[in-house]
C-alpha cells in the first residue's frame, strides 16, 4: 500500500471527519441536555449556515461567513426567571456531555478495532487507515473535551476566569453591576491571567465603568481589547467584545478607522442581531462615524422597540435604554439646530 495515501486517509479520518463527528454529536447532546438543566441552545452554525433561536423558541437563519466547523452556543434559559442552582446544573450538564462523548468513542473503537489492529500490524488497507484514524481521532477529541472540563473546574475556576463566572452568576441572580465594587485587573488578587480571561472580565468591567461615568477608565481596557481582537478571527462567543470596541470608538473616542475595522469583522453578525445592544452599537456608529442621522434615528427606534426583550430585566436593560435615549437627545438637538450636534 502507498504510505503517503495511507497517512493521508488516517489524518483525514482523525483530524477532519472525527472532528465533524464529535461536533455533530456534541450539538445533538446540547439540544437534548440543555432543556433538562435550565439551559437552551441559542445559536447553531452548521458549515456556515447559522441559525438563531429567539426568546419565543423560533429558529431563524442568519447570514454568516462560511466555516468548516459545526458549533453551537448554549446559554442559560432565563425566559422564566433565573433558575436555581444554575452553576451546579451547568457543571453537571457539561460533565454528562463529556461522559457520553467518551462512551461513544469507546464504542467506536470497539467497532473499528479490526482496522486499528490491522494498521498496527502493518497489514491494513485504505479503508482500515481511514477507520482507524476516525476512531482514534474521535477518542482523542473526546478526551480533550474531558481535559478542558477538568481544567476549567479544577484550575480556571480558581483564577480570574472563575471570578468572572461568579460575577455572571451574581448578575443572573439580580445583583447590580454598578454595586459590585469592581477593580482594574492589575488590582485583583490573581497573579497570572490569560488574555481570554481578561477579555471576559472586561465585558463586565466596562459596563461597571460606564454605569459610573468613568469614561477615562475605559480607555486602557478598550485598547487592550483592540490589540487582542485585531489579529484574531471572529468567534461568535466573543461578539460582545467587538460591540464594546465599535461603540467606544463611535461614541467616546471617535476613530473611524478602528470603529470600521472592528465593525467589518462582525458585520455579518451584528446586522442580523435583533437585540437592542446591536441596534445601539450600529446607531452610534451611524451617528458618530458615518454621520448619517437618518440611519441613526431608524436604529434608535428599532432599539427602543425591542429593548424590553433584551437580556435580563433590570440594570443591563435600563443601561441600553439610557444609551439609546442619550443618542435620541443628540439627534433631537441636531435636528433643532439644522446641523450635526
Amino acid at each position: 500500500m502507498d504510505f503517503y495515501m495511507m497517512s493521508l486517509l488516517f489524518v483525514t479520518g482523525a483530524f477532519l471527519v472525527a472532528i465533524w463527528l464529535k461536533e455533530l454529536l456534541q450539538l445533538l447532546l446540547d439540544l437534548t441536555l440543555a432543556p433538562l438543566f435550565s439551559y437552551r441552545v441559542k445559536m447553531v452554525s452548521f458549515f456556515g449556515l447559522r441559525f438563531e433561536c429567539d426568546t419565543d423558541g423560533h429558529w431563524e437563519r442568519r447570514p454568516f461567513k462560511y466555516s468548516q466547523l459545526i458549533t453551537d452556543l448554549v446559554t442559560a434559559d432565563l425566559r422564566g426567571g433565573v433558575p436555581e442552582h444554575l452553576e451546579r446544573k451547568e457543571k453537571t450538564m457539561l460533565l454528562l456531555r463529556c461522559m457520553v462523548l467518551l462512551l461513544c468513542s469507546a464504542l467506536l473503537l470497539v467497532l473499528t478495532w479490526g482496522s486499528v489492529s490491522a494498521l498496527i500490524g502493518r497489514r491494513g488497507n485504505y479503508p482500515d487507515a481511514f477507520l482507524a484514524g476516525l476512531s482514534v481521532g474521535f477518542a482523542i477529541h473526546s478526551l480533550s473535551s474531558l481535559g478542558t472540563f477538568i481544567y476549567i473546574y479544577a484550575v480556571l475556576m480558581k483564577r480570574l476566569g472563575g471570578y468572572v463566572s461568579t460575577l455572571l452568576k451574581r448578575i443572573r441572580q439580580g445583583e447590580r453591576v454598578s454595586e459590585m465594587q469592581l477593580l482594574p485587573v492589575e488590582s485583583l488578587p490573581y497573579q497570572k491571567t490569560s488574555k481570554l480571561e481578561r477579555m471576559q472580565y472586561y465585558n463586565i468591567y466596562l459596563m461597571y465603568l460606564l454605569e459610573h461615568g468613568d469614561i477615562a477608565g475605559m480607555r486602557a481596557p478598550i485598547r487592550e481589547m483592540a490589540d487582542y481582537y485585531r489579529g484574531r478571527e471572529f468567534l461568535s462567543q466573543e461578539t460582545l467584545g467587538y460591540y464594546w470596541l465599535i461603540f467606544y470608538y463611535s461614541r467616546y473616542e471617535l476613530d473611524q478607522r478602528a470603529a470600521t475595522f472592528f465593525l467589518d469583522k462582525v458585520r455579518h453578525a451584528i446586522t442580523s442581531d435583533p437585540d437592542a445592544n446591536a441596534k445601539r452599537v450600529l446607531a452610534y456608529y451611524a451617528f458618530g462615524i458615518e454621520r448619517n442621522n437618518a440611519r441613526a434615528q431608524q436604529l434608535v427606534h428599532e432599539g427602543l422597540a425591542c429593548v424590553d426583550r433584551f437580556s435580563l430585566p433590570g440594570e443591563e436593560r435600563e443601561l441600553e435604554r439610557q444609551l439609546l435615549l442619550e443618542l435620541q437627545g443628540f439627534l433631537d438637538k441636531a435636528a433643532q439646530q439644522g446641523v450635526r450636534a
